[in-house]
C-alpha cells in the first residue's frame, strides 16, 4: 500500500496544531502552574519590586549607616560647642579650632547628606532594575516560545524527507542537512533556556534569595506607552536636573568646605603664601567642574531622549515588518493547503514572521530599558 506524503503530512501539522506549535499573538506568555512541591515564587512586576523593597540587605546596611552617621553628626557639633570656649585663646592653634567649630561638623553633615542620598538612590535603582529583569524574562519567553515552534518545524522537516526515503524518493544521503537543522535549532533554544537561567539568577541575587530558587511571572500584557516630551518640558527637566543633581550637590558641599578651610588656613603660624592660594584656588576650580557638570547633563539628557524617539520609531519599522511577515505567511498558509507551494516555502514563511515576531519584541525590549534609565536619570535624580 503506497503511504501519500502529502496526506501524512497534513495529519503531522494537524497534530502539531492540536499541541500549541502555532503562531500567536506576540504576547502570549506560557504560565505553568507553581506546585506546593517547588515552591515555585510567583511574581507581578509590582509584587516583584515590593519584595525587592523588602528582601534587599543594601537598603537595611543604608538604613543603620544613617542611624551611625546621624550620631557621629550630634558629636560633632557637641564637640564644636566644646571647642568654642578655646577660640581665639592664644595658647591654642587656633586655625585646628575653627575647624574643629565650623569645618568638621559640616563634614560630618554633608557626609550625612550623601547617605541619605544614596539610599534614596539606592531604592530608585533596585526598582529600575527589577523592571529591566522583569521586562528581559518576559521577552526572553517570548523567544524560547517562538524557537521552540522552530524546532518542532525543523523535526517536521526532517520527518517528511525520512518518509520520503522510506519510499525510495530521496537518498539517505540528503538527511544530514535536515538532522543538522534539528540539532542546530535545539542548540539555540538550549542557549536561550541558559539565558534565561541566567535572568532568573539575576532576578534571585535582586531578591536575596538563593540563586536557585523557582521563579515565575503572571501572564499579562507588556504595553508601550509612548514617552514624550516638547522642547519646553525638555528645558526644565534639565534645568530640574542642575538644581537637584547629586554630583553638583557634592561639588557645592566640597567649596563650602574648601572656603572654611581656606578661613582657618589664614590662622595657620607660619603659613607660606603658596600654601594660602591654593586653599583659595580650590573653591574656583570646584566652580568650574560645576559649569562642567551642568554641560553634561544637558548634553546627557538630548542625547538619550533623542535616542528613546529613535527606539520608538525602531517599534513602529519592526511592528510593520511583523505585520507585513504575518500576511505573507497567511498567504503561504492558503497556498500550501491548496498544494500550490512547497513545504519547504511554508516553513519559510512560518520562520520569517517568528523571526518578525522576535524582531518586534527586542524592539519594545530596547525602548522600554531605555525609557526607564532616562527616567531614572531625570526624575529619580540618579
Amino acid at each position: 500500500m503506497k503511504i501519500n506524503i502529502k496526506t501524512k503530512l497534513k495529519n503531522i501539522i494537524a497534530g502539531l496544531m492540536i499541541f500549541g506549535i502555532t503562531f500567536s499573538t506576540p504576547f502570549a506568555v506560557p504560565v505553568q502552574a507553581a506546585g506546593a512541591e517547588s515552591m515555585t515564587k510567583i511574581f507581578s512586576l509590582d509584587t516583584l519590586i515590593a519584595e525587592v523593597m523588602n528582601t534587599n540587605p543594601e537598603i537595611k546596611l543604608l538604613d543603620n549607616q544613617l542611624v551611625t552617621q546621624e550620631k557621629r553628626y550630634k558629636n560633632a557639633v557637641d564637640n564644636a560647642e566644646s571647642q568654642k570656649l578655646y577660640d581665639e585663646n592664644p595658647g591654642k592653634d587656633i586655625a585646628e579650632t575653627k575647624r574643629n567649630i565650623l569645618l568638621y561638623p559640616l563634614q560630618v553633615k554633608n557626609r550625612l547628606e550623601q547617605l541619605k542620598w544614596e539610599k534614596n538612590n539606592k531604592v530608585m535603582t533596585m526598582k529600575a532594575d527589577a523592571s529591566k529583569l522583569y521586562y528581559q524574562y518576559i521577552f526572553k519567553q517570548y523567544e524560547i516560545e517562538s524557537q521552540g515552534k522552530s524546532v518542532e518545524r525543523a523535526k517536521i522537516e526532517l520527518t517528511v524527507e525520512q518518509e520520503k526515503v522510506k519510499l525510495g524518493k530521496l537518498s539517505s544521503l540528503s538527511l544530514g542537512q535536515s538532522e543538522n537543522a534539528v540539532d542546530l535549532a535545539n542548540q539555540k533554544l538550549g542557549k536561550l533556556n541558559a539565558e534565561l537561567t541566567a535572568i532568573e539568577m539575576k532576578i534571585n541575587s535582586l531578591l536575596n534569595y538563593d540563586l536557585e530558587q523557582k521563579i515565575q511571572f503572571n501572564s499579562e500584557t507588556v504595553k508601550i506607552d509612548e514617552y514624550t516630551i516638547n522642547d519646553k518640558n525638555i528645558e526644565a527637566l534639565t534645568e530640574k536636573r542642575k538644581l537637584e543633581s547629586n554630583s553638583i550637590a557634592q561639588l557645592q558641599r566640597q567649596i563650602e568646605e574648601a572656603k572654611i578651610d581656606s578661613y582657618a588656613g589664614s590662622y595657620t603660624r607660619g603659613n607660606t603664601g603658596s600654601n594660602y592660594e591654593m586653599l583659595q584656588d580650590k573653591p574656583k576650580e570646584l566652580e568650574n567642574q560645576i559649569e562642567i557638570e551642568k554641560y553634561n547633563i544637558e548634553q546627557k539628557i538630548r542625547t538619550d531622549y533623542t535616542k528613546i524617539l529613535n527606539l520608538y520609531d525602531n517599534i513602529s519599522i519592526s511592528k510593520l515588518q511583523y505585520d507585513l511577515s504575518a500576511k505573507l505567511f497567511d498567504v503561504a498558509d492558503k497556498k500550501y493547503k491548496q498544494e500550490m507551494i512547497s513545504y519547504v516555502d511554508y516553513l519559510k514563511a512560518a520562520e520569517d514572521k517568528e523571526n518578525a515576531m522576535i524582531q518586534y519584541d527586542q524592539a519594545q525590549l530596547s525602548y522600554l530599558t531605555a525609557v526607564l534609565d532616562f527616567k531614572l536619570y531625570t526624575e529619580q535624580l540618579v
